[in-house]
């Protein structure tokens, strides 16, 4: 044996030790009895494997969306309230049978793919021994040859293998850890004994639950205060209302709009007159001083500089034309009649100060008219909010009355009775010291063994396999070829090793992915089905879809115990979890508006309505009184007149630019220089004035001085020629809105009377305050008393504990148990998906792993049939004599 082989075996030896010992790492469920231990010895292992937790709950919501699970519980919900349904689902079971298998359509997918490995990998497990078996290669055999590139092949498939089965090890260990987390849950030694912690969870929300109603019937000085409290905020509600109701009814807003955009347009319209004015001497300013002295600046360079007054490098032409230009070129254009253009036709219609005069007289009227409308809501508070007015009697009548929401604390006791029963009835059916020995608990705890050690030899089972993969792989790669005189460690002992894992595998793979997927649809359905909308996992739709079947059990079984419309999934397990308001929570749970009808307040809260609605009806000369519909149009109709007059076309035509620099923009702004050719020609003479520094640093400094003035000229008459634009806009609107004819203004005038008329009417004033504040102020009272009442429970009741209880009901079973119990399906799930791959590359391994002679390439076919040795004799040269050609004829 050679000295390499030799040292490899020691490590052999103990590879298989130190992989046993890893293997029994992971559970000790297998390597040591468990002990009791704390609550927070499992926390670190739950943290662990929390990720591996999380992707399963998202690969079941992937499998099973919310909305198919919704649409199921939908159908069960009408098949139990409505027996009907049944006859019909009978009638066409096949569309039935077809709706349902395609909301649990990844399940079905699921099932039947693993229905498929069931009987496909045992047949193919019988194929392949008995083929091997039949033709005696089963094994190690010695003496064969290995082909060309068996070594590459064997590293491949044997790294390949390796990490298959590291994956496949990572899902038994999870397994491992699941099983080891579900029995921890499940052992009433333990503090969070899933039993334990469900009871006691309830048992703390019924104790929190029936304190509160004492709390609330003995703090009546608190609870008449916030019921006190309601009465203003909704006698102001419904004040706006009526306002509202009765500014929509006698229709003044459309023509206060009209006369609002007009009082715009005619500020707009000053203020752009006031800015066209100001920039006149700007732009002149500009003209005159800025552009006049940067083209003397160029005359005066052009004269003394280079040859004749022409840069050195400069084209002579460039500089004849420049000089030529330069002597007729000054600053101005067409524009330059346009401010006494403009203001011409301005003078008549915007005089100057109109932004802060006429428009600021209607701005003043429309003001009022404003404010007198939105007085009505107050002279209507007013009116009701007096020393012996209705408000003060409702007030007076909630605090001189003890026990107000008798009904909402008796409600609240009913809940908290309802959860105790809930609490006793499942901590009898649950605990076995209740002395009922036939209880859920019990009988678990009589299958408890079995099934824990049924969960921990289908992982052993796979375990197994690995090991003996393991093995195999650690032979073949640290052993030698299997000669006759080969010891234990060579790579034929690998692949018996390997075979012999590979018929394990075939022999329980279909008995492991059953139990897989019986705890597969057990174990997810319940998760799917159920806790993903207990646990908040589907959102706000599960809540909602909860209590829909809550409320359908409740018709049927139990109308008088529970309020069929009331929410208690969606408050107390989602709006109740944060801290912060509750009173939804609670209003949903107890059905405060159906609970408030009828109590002492409510009927204060009503006589207030019916007196508010007697004495605004009684008053409403008074209410109106106030009103100015009215504003001063005479400036708006004086204007508009005006504008029909101003012509702007000549104005805005005398200012048409290029809006750019360009040699055809200059001209907008430049005399002299039609084309723009003498400002393109001082520009090639400023690039080509380089043999001079200061010569080109002068000529560099008037281009950039020259262009400067012309973009700040050119935007400022782009600007007028905007404002100009803008004005003829404005007046355009103007005359649009007052009508062509200048009878518009007149026309709205007309309207706002009419308007106000309207408003003034006995049946228009009596409607607004039947429909908008009777009405309003009853919705208003009713929806105050019921957030009293919840304000007053949610005072003395923690929400924040009722939920945290709740939550913590929900998390025993569907956390701390079913997640474990998930797990463990899915951690061999991952060994099953991954093990027919791995069973390819071992059968491969299997069949290089036998081969012991290694491949020489002396020995090809080829060679040696190119050996010369092997042709007739007569073709060989003997003793250096010439080749004897070979006889081909007779």
């Amino acid at each position: 044996m050679p000295s390499k082989q030799k040292a490899i075996l020691p490590t052999a030896s103990w590879l298989p030790c130190l992989l046993g010992i890893l293997l029994c790492l992971p559970s000790n469920s297998l390597c040591a009895k468990p002990m009791p231990s704390k609550e927070d010895s499992a926390a670190p292992l739950k943290k662990s494997v929390e990720p591996f937790y999380q992707l399963t709950e998202q690969f079941l919501d992937f499998i099973q969306p919310v909305d198919k699970s919704i649409g199921l519980l939908e159908d069960g919900i009408r098949v139990f309230t409505n027996h009907s349904v049944i006859a019909e689902y009978y009638s066409d079971w096949q569309t039935t049978t077809r709706r349902h298998t395609m909301s649990m359509l990844g399940y079905a997918i699921l099932t039947c793919l693993g229905l498929l490995f069931i009987i496909i990998v045992p047949l193919a497990g019988c194929c392949v021994f008995c083929c091997r078996c039949c033709c005696g290669k089963c094994g190690g055999r010695l003496h064969h040859m290995e082909r060309k590139g068996a070594r590459c092949r064997r590293n491949c498939y044997g790294t390949s293998l390796t990490v298959l089965c590291t994956v496949m090890l990572c899902g038994v260990v999870l397994a491992f850890i699941s099983n080891q987390l579900f029995r921890n849950a499940m052992d009433p030694k333990r503090p969070d004994y899933v039993f334990l912690q469900a009871t006691k969870s309830l048992g703390l929300a019924a104790a929190e639950l029936s304190a509160a109603p004492d709390r609330a019937r003995n703090d009546s000085g608190r609870v008449r205060t916030l019921t006190a409290a309601v009465v203003r905020p909704a006698v102001a509600g419904a004040a706006r209302k009526f306002r509202d109701h009765l500014i929509a009814r006698s229709g003044v807003r459309a023509p206060l709009d009209e006369a609002e955009a007009a009082n715009r347009l005619l500020a707009d319209s000053g203020r752009l007159a006031d800015e066209l004015r100001r920039n006149w001497p700007a732009l002149r300013d500009d003209l005159d001083r800025h552009l006049n002295g940067s083209l003397n600046d160029a005359r005066q360079l052009l004269r003394g500089g280079g040859v004749g007054g022409c840069p050195i490098g400069a084209d002579p032409n460039d500089c004849q034309l420049l000089r030529d230009r330069l002597a007729v070129m000054k600053p101005g254009g067409d524009f330059d009649a346009a401010p006494a253009q403009c203001n011409s036709q301005l003078s008549s219609w915007l005089p100057v100060g109109t932004e802060s005069g006429s428009a600021s007289r209607l701005s003043r009227s429309l003001s009022e008219t404003e404010a007198s409308l939105a007085g009505l809501a107050d002279t209507a508070i007013g009116q009701l909010d007096t020393a012996d007015g209705p408000v003060e009697e409702a007030i007076a009548a909630v605090n001189s009355t003890d026990q107000l929401l008798e009904p909402v604390w008796k409600a609240a006791e009913g809940l908290a009775v309802r959860v105790s029963s809930v609490h006793s009835d499942l901590a009898a059916g649950l605990v076995p010291d209740s002395g009922r020995t036939r209880s859920l608990e019990y009988l678990f705890l009589q299958v408890a063994p079995y099934w824990h050690l049924a969960l921990v030899l289908m992982a052993s089972l796979a375990l197994t396999i690995l090991v003996l993969y393991y093995l195999g792989l650690a032979f073949g790669c640290c052993g030698e070829a299997p000669y006759d005189d080969a010891r234990c460690c060579n790579r034929g002992a690998a692949a018996y090793l390997l075979m012999a894992g590979s018929g394990l595998a075939f022999m329980l793979a279909w008995l492991l992915m059953l139990a897989v997927m019986l705890l597969f649809l057990a174990g997810g359905a319940v998760d799917t089905e159920l806790c993903r909308f207990l646990t908040g996992r589907a959102g706000p739709a599960g809540y909602r879809a909860l209590d829909t079947v809550a409320s359908a059990y409740t018709r049927r079984y139990q109308p008088d115990q529970m309020r069929e419309n009331g929410a208690p999934f969606q408050a107390l397990l989602g709006d109740c979890r944060p801290v912060g308001d509750v009173r939804p929570g609670l209003a949903g749970a107890l059905n405060l508006p159906e609970l408030v009808n009828g109590t002492k307040p409510d009927r204060a809260f009503r006589r207030l309505s019916t007196r508010s609605v007697q004495l605004l009806n009684s008053r409403r000369d008074s209410l109106v009184g106030g009103l100015r519909l009215r504003p001063n149009l005479t400036e708006l109709i004086r204007q508009a007149g005006a504008a029909r007059t101003v012509d702007l076309s000549a104005c805005a035509g005398s200012l048409t630019t290029s809006g750019s620099l360009t040699a055809a923009a200059s001209a907008d702004v430049i005399r002299g220089d039609p084309d723009g050719a003498g400002i393109a020609a001082l520009h090639r003479i400023s690039a080509a004035a380089v043999a001079d520094l200061a010569e080109h640093q002068a000529w560099s400094r008037i281009v950039d001085q020259l262009d400067a003035d012309l973009i700040r000229t050119l935007g400022r008459l782009s600007d007028q020629r905007r404002r100009v634009q803008q004005l003829s806009d404005a007046r355009t609107r103007l005359i649009d809105l007052v009508g062509p004819d200048g009878r518009g203004g007149s026309r709205l005038a007309d309207r706002l009377g009419v308007a106000d008329s309207s408003i003034r009417r006995s049946d228009a004033l009596s409607e607004a305050i039947d429909a908008g504040a009777g009405a309003n102020l009853t919705v208003g009272l009713s929806a105050g008393l019921v957030d009293a009442a919840a304000a007053a429970l949610s005072g003395v009741a923690d929400c924040r504990k009722i939920s945290d209880a709740l939550n913590g009901a929900v998390r025993a079973p569907c956390q701390s148990a079913l997640r474990p119990f998930n797990g463990f399906w899915a951690g061999l799930g991952l060994f099953l998906v991954c093990l027919p791959t791995c069973l390819v590359f071992s059968l491969k391994l299997v069949n290089l792993y036998r081969k012991s002679s290694k491949y020489e390439r002396d020995f090809e076919e080829p060679d040696y049939m190119a050996y010369q040795g092997f042709c007739p004799s007569d073709t060989v040269p003997l003793d250096g004599r010439r080749k004897v050609p070979r006889r081909t004829g007779v």
